[in-house]
C-alpha cells in the first residue's frame, strides 16, 4: 500500500469502528478516486484557453450551453454537478469550442464551492480572451444539501459571473440576464 492508500485505510477502518472489514483494495479505489477528483490541480484553466486562443474581428455575442461537470464540495467532500453556460462577447479573440469543457474540468476537479467555480472560470475566460464581456451561469444539484443538512433532493443553486461591461452597466446586466432565462 502506499502512504495515501495506507491513511486512507487507517481513517475508514476507524470511521467504521469494525463494522465493515476494509480491505487493501477498497483503500486502493478510494485513494484512487480521490486522486482523480482532484487532479485538476495540476491543470492550469488559462494555460488551456490560451492554447486554442486566435484571433477573430467578430463581435457577435457567443454561447456556449449545457456543459456537464462535476465536483466536490469543499466543506463535505460530497459530490455537486450540473451544467455550465458561457456567454462571451469577443473583442479581438476567440477560443476552440472544446477548450471551455476543458477548462470547467481543470478547475471542478478540485475541492470547490460552486461560487468559487464560477468566479474562476468567468476570471480565466476574461483574462485570456479579453472581451468586451463575459457570463457564466452554472446551474448545479448538490448532495451536501439533499443527503444531509436540510435534505433537499430536487434543490439547485445557480451563479452568475459577470466580467467586462456586463459587470459594469446595470442595463446589459439585465439584457443578458435574459438569456439565461
Amino acid at each position: 500500500m502506499t502512504p495515501v492508500q495506507h491513511q486512507c485505510h487507517k481513517f475508514l477502518s476507524e470511521l467504521l469502528k469494525g463494522h465493515v472489514a476494509i480491505g487493501a483494495n477498497v483503500a486502493r479505489s478510494v485513494s484512487d478516486s480521490f486522486g482523480h477528483l482532484t487532479s485538476g490541480y495540476a491543470q492550469d484553466p488559462v494555460q488551456i484557453l490560451t492554447e486554442a486562443c486566435m484571433a477573430s474581428r467578430s463581435r457577435d455575442i457567443i454561447r456556449v450551453k449545457n456543459i456537464r461537470f462535476f465536483s466536490l464540495c469543499e466543506h463535505h467532500l460530497l459530490p455537486f454537478y450540473g451544467t455550465a453556460d458561457i456567454i462571451y462577447q469577443p473583442q479581438k479573440k476567440i477560443a476552440g469550442l472544446g477548450k471551455f469543457p476543458k477548462a470547467l474540468e481543470a478547475l471542478s476537479l478540485r475541492l470547490q464551492l460552486q461560487e468559487s467555480l464560477t468566479q474562476q472560470l468567468a476570471d480565466a475566460i476574461q483574462k485570456v480572451l479579453e472581451p468586451r464581456a463575459c457570463a457564466v451561469r452554472l446551474d448545479a444539484f448538490h448532495f451536501c444539501l439533499s443527503m444531509r443538512g436540510a435534505k433537499e433532493r430536487d434543490a439547485r443553486m445557480q451563479t452568475l459571473g459577470l466580467r467586462g461591461a456586463w459587470a459594469q452597466d446595470s442595463k446589459e446586466y439585465q439584457n443578458i440576464a435574459k438569456l439565461f432565462g
